[in-house]
């Protein structure tokens, strides 16, 4: 039996929004959604520059890590704790460098495209040279959780730089 999306009031990701013609329905926002935007108003472009919104490319690189941590414990103990925070923040701090780079690179053609006109850059909240220092800020914080590391993780974090920017 299929029923109609009107007919549907179990599906929690759906609000009704009365009045707005063909398209009665829109998606509900999301807990980084909220969160981002009960932020101050002058600081939402640069959370919504780093992607804090939009959560999934931070959790795409933290989980690899997570799950490493997790199996380079001793049998029988927990994995440690600093480790993972290390790994989280750095997958954040990141995640948003690379967003932040790769709108300065986009910012014309962004304009231009339905998914990505309401970036910061591509709208004019954000400068590029101030993307530019905000850029440097995130990769600086993450130079520091770097550094907290072993040799070895530090020349693979480091050498990952390169990659980031390429990409």
């Amino acid at each position: 039996v299929f029923r109609s999306l009107s007919s549907h009031k179990k599906d929690a990701s759906v609000a009704y929004q009365p009045g707005i013609g063909h398209a009665k329905y829109t998606t509900k926002k999301t807990l980084a959604e909220r969160v981002v935007a009960a932020c101050p108003p002058e600081v939402q472009p640069y959370l919504q520059l780093m992607r804090l919104d939009k959560p999934i490319g931070s959790w795409l690189l933290a989980w690899p890590g997570f799950w490493s941590i997790g199996l380079a414990a001793e049998s029988g103990c927990l994995p440690d704790l600093w480790l993972l925070v290390l790994f989280g923040t750095g997958a954040v701090l990141m995640r948003g460098a690379g967003c932040t780079i790769n709108d300065m690179w986009d910012r014309d053609i962004d304009k231009k495209v339905q998914r990505t006109k309401n970036r910061p850059l591509a709208r004019g909240d954000v400068t590029r040279f101030d993307a530019l220092v905000f850029a440097g800020g995130l990769l600086a914080l993450s130079d520091i959780i770097l550094l907290q590391l072993n040799w070895y993780s530090i020349v693979l974090g480091a050498s990952s730089i390169v990659l980031l920017t390429i990409y």
